[in-house]
């Protein structure tokens, strides 16, 4: 285990290291087991604690990860993170876009119901490129699925300000609903 890059504690209090051992860009992770911990003497005599704070237990990997916080490494809580669904009914996409504001309860519906599309929709689409309209109209009017990989749902986002991470959250959103 050579070249920690940077460290994960995981919520079982297991170690993942992220380690370059060749130094070819190539990163593997080892898992550390929290084994260590520290150990002072007692007096045999008054049972109080004496002497030096020594380290027991140790692994070589456990042994090096503590000489790379020494050197200033910092271990980080691991986030989970939900996966984005790749797919959310027509239902959850339009109500979400309602929740977050971006159209009204009422266009939400409607959409639903009829597959009138939002006037913010409508705008998306007429600044597509000519070829691209007719079919664009007749995804988001006709389908009761959509799939966060269609190349529109980011175009779509991208008009709102959204980068793809905001896109990703607004799919996640929907698919509790």
């Amino acid at each position: 285990m050579k070249n920690i890059q940077s460290v994960k504690r995981l919520p079982d209090g297991s170690l993942v290291a992220f380690c370059d051992d060749n130094g070819d860009g190539v990163f593997e992770s080892v898992t550390i087991p929290d084994i260590v911990f520290d150990q002072q003497d007692r007096d045999p005599e008054t049972d109080e604690l004496i002497g030096e704070i020594y380290t027991v237990g140790s692994t070589p990997e456990r042994t090096e990860l503590l000489a790379w916080e020494r050197d200033g490494g910092v271990i980080e809580d691991w986030v989970l993170v939900d996966p984005v669904p790749s797919v959310i009914s027509d239902r959850q996409f339009f109500q979400q876009l309602a929740t977050q504001g971006l159209i009204t309860e009422n266009e939400a519906l409607a959409a639903v119901q009829t597959g009138t599309l939002p006037a913010a929709i409508l705008t998306f689409i007429d600044q597509l490129p000519v070829e691209q309209r007719f079919s664009a109209k007749m995804l988001l009017t006709g389908a009761t699925q959509f799939e966060r990989a269609n190349p529109l749902v980011d175009a779509f986002g991208g008009m709102y300000g959204m980068g793809p991470e905001q896109v990703d959250e607004l799919w996640r959103a929907a698919s509790a609903l």
